[in-house]
């Protein structure tokens, strides 16, 4: 007994031996875990997609593959083809019995910015491509394998505003992506001016680019696919127009073109053009100054004004007046012929004009009459501020007086033009009751559906209490009682109302 006991010690020593010097001798199976997951890209807040499993290794090979539990969404439950992934699974993952873990680790599985895979050569279950893109990269995880991380670049510019020869505005940057986020972005070189160097302010750039830039780390693709920048119809991003990202506080502009090159780089620039833009022209038969100024973001009117303001015929000159500085004469109003006396002389911005009694009406240095002046988009526009800047003179007594023809006397929105009484003897103001129906229609219906109205036959007592007759659509009214809203005067020398919006909204697009 005793020998057979020292035999079989001796057979244990030598197999030990032998085990020591053969490396597929008494190898254990080792059980590693790993997963892949990624942002839902049609919804954020869903559960991620994703999966994660154990692998079974023993030395260089992988004895088997299973799914463990998570909270991931491997694949998606309303998924027609969901049969295919289910009916194929178990034999895919027992694919991977026996199969090198190098070989695994050697599979090539495309992946997108959000993370996405995509068909790749090798094992796979035919017509679920993504998850079992899914699968190897978990797998790959749990052996081991570094992060594959995409490196994309993207750039954004616009040309200089201030000067068409120098170099664009803009920006270029890589930004490495992993799993659907972001690592890192960095801005790379470029002929581009980032910032320009005259900005007094550029310290807040320089002191806040570096925090700026790791604002984005770990930020869901998707997400920063979905912020969005205004900027006007020049490219040029627009002050508080950035929305869904961060940006550098007191540098807007900078941080809407990094975000743009971000998303370029990414695969989708989620620009959005906004644009206010004004027209000025002679309104209601010539006889006032209009204004429309339109706001159109992405395509649509989302901001409309329309006012005006009167002629310098509409303030007569007071007894005070030297007689030097005023003229007397006869005008024709309403179709009745008055008497009137005017300033003489008025200026405004680069214009002055003199009242001549032969042509009846004030003209300038060359002759040119205040209504072909005011053909000029230009000279409208020159008069419009000079109102509501205060900056209208007449001349008394040699000097230039900006107190006679203000904004109060001028402006329909001040003076009181078209007031009326309703029904309960209040005050109202008529013109600016039609003003801000013909707004409001034009805002829900588009600034060209006003140049089809047609005006009612009738006139009906309206909620005033006035007999009124309403520009129509069809059988909806639009509120708007004015003779002058869309009567047709386009290509002439004055504009109707709905001609001059639309004329807005033209120059905002």
């Amino acid at each position: 007994m005793k020998k057979k006991f020292i035999m079989a010690l001796s057979t244990a020593f030598v197999a030990a031996a032998l085990c020591g010097t053969l490396a597929a001798c008494g190898e254990q199976t080792e059980t590693k875990t790993g997963e892949y997951s990624y942002a839902n890209p049609y919804n954020t807040t869903a559960p991620k997609y994703g999966v994660k499993v154990s692998v079974d290794v023993k030395g260089d090979k992988i004895e088997s593959v299973k799914i463990v539990d998570s909270d991931y969404t491997e694949v998606s439950d309303g998924w027609s083809d969901k049969a295919i992934w289910n009916d194929g699974l178990e034999e895919f993952l027992g694919n991977f019995a026996g199969m090198k873990v190098s070989d695994v680790l050697n599979i090539n599985v495309p992946v997108d910015v959000k993370g996405v895979p995509s068909k790749y050569d090798g094992n796979i279950i035919s017509g679920a491509s993504q998850g079992s893109g899914r699968v190897v990269l978990a797998i790959q995880n749990a052996l081991g394998a570094e992060a594959k991380v995409t490196t994309v670049t993207g750039e954004y510019s616009y040309a200089n505003p201030y000067s068409d020869k120098a170099p664009k505005y803009g920006v270029k940057v890589s930004v490495e992506v992993y799993a659907g986020e972001i690592k890192s972005v960095s801005i790379v070189d470029s002929d581009y001016t980032v910032v320009s160097d005259g900005w007094s302010e550029k310290a807040i750039w320089n002191d806040g680019i570096a925090k700026y830039l790791e604002s984005f780390k770990d930020m869901k693709v998707a997400d920063v696919l979905n912020a969005s920048v205004e900027v006007n119809k020049n490219g040029e991003p627009q002050k508080n127009g950035v929305s869904g990202v961060d940006i550098i506080t007191g540098a807007t502009q900078g941080s809407g073109r990094l975000v743009l090159a971000i998303q370029n780089a990414l695969g989708k620039e989620n620009k959005v053009v906004v644009n206010t833009a004004s027209a000025y022209g002679l309104v209601h038969g010539g006889h006032y100054v209009g204004v429309s100024t339109a706001t159109v973001r992405g395509g649509k009117l989302v901001a409309l004004t329309l006012t005006e303001v009167c002629l310098p015929t509409y303030v007569q000159a007071t007894e005070d007046v030297p007689a030097a500085d005023k003229v007397a004469t006869q005008v024709l109003d309403h179709g009745n012929m008055v008497d009137a006396t005017y300033y003489k002389t008025v200026i405004f911005g680069d214009y002055e004009l003199t009242y001549d009694l032969e042509k009846n009406t004030y003209v300038t240095a060359d002759g040119e009459t205040m209504d072909e002046l005011f053909k000029d988009e230009a000279a409208c526009k020159a008069y419009y501020n000079a109102v509501v800047k205060g900056e209208l003179a007449v001349v008394v007594n040699g000097e230039e007086k900006t107190d006679v023809m203000t904004y109060a006397k001028l402006s329909k929105e001040e003076n009181g033009y078209w007031t009326k009484q309703d029904k309960d003897g209040k005050d109202y103001s008529r013109w600016k009751l039609n003003r801000d129906a013909t707004v409001n229609y034009a805002l829900k219906n588009g600034a060209d559906s006003l140049l089809s109205l047609v005006r009612s036959t009738e006139a009906v007592v309206d909620d005033k209490g006035a007999n009124a007759k309403y520009w129509m659509d069809g059988d909806v009214s639009t509120g708007a009682t004015w003779s002058d809203l869309a009567s047709g005067h386009d290509g002439s020398d004055y504009f109707d109302y709905a001609n001059l919006i639309v004329a807005a909204v033209d120059a905002a697009n």
